[in-house]
């Protein structure tokens, strides 16, 4: 198998453990330097460190206690890089449906996900999800601040 080819299943897999919620499995995908970016307006956007992604896990569970079945629409790879388009489908904890469409963009180095840029519906994420993030996790203003006083990287 050629490295672009290991990398789209290596890839495949991150999102199959991100559907299933599975924390152990999706963090073990990401380098230890790995930066997470959840692109949007709303408050849950930003880049977030691989101990932040492990924060934001018990908010996402709760509120999706089934993951969330994803859909490939297409994917390609060239060198390190990997871009993959998906629709997902989801109920939260109340019984909305929580369908997104996605466009994911990785970039691996030694068999790791070093960054994974995230691109989604902000305006579903700021209405369904957001609110669970800031019960269990910590807001962007709030990961700032912690930079800037270097509690975290």
């Amino acid at each position: 198998m050629s490295n672009v080819e290991e990398n789209k299943a290596l890839v495949r897999s991150m999102v199959a453990a991100l559907g299933r919620l599975d924390k152990d499995a999706f963090l073990g995908f990401l380098a230890e330097d790995a930066e997470f970016e959840t692109t949007g307006q709303h408050k849950g956007a930003g880049v977030k460190s691989k101990m932040e992604v492990d924060a934001e896990f018990p908010a996402m569970k709760e509120m999706l206690p089934n993951g969330i079945a994803f859909e490939e629409r297409s994917i390609m790879a060239e060198g390190d890089r990997v871009a993959m388009e998906l629709f997902g489908r989801a109920k939260t904890v109340h019984g909305e449906d929580y369908n997104n469409h996605y466009a994911y963009f990785f970039t691996i180095r030694d068999g790791k996900v070093v960054v994974f840029r995230d691109y989604m519906d902000s305006t579903l994420v700021e209405r369904l999800m957001v609110p669970f993030f800031e019960i269990y996790g910590v807001t962007l203003q709030d990961r700032e601040k912690a930079r800037q006083a270097g509690s975290i990287e």
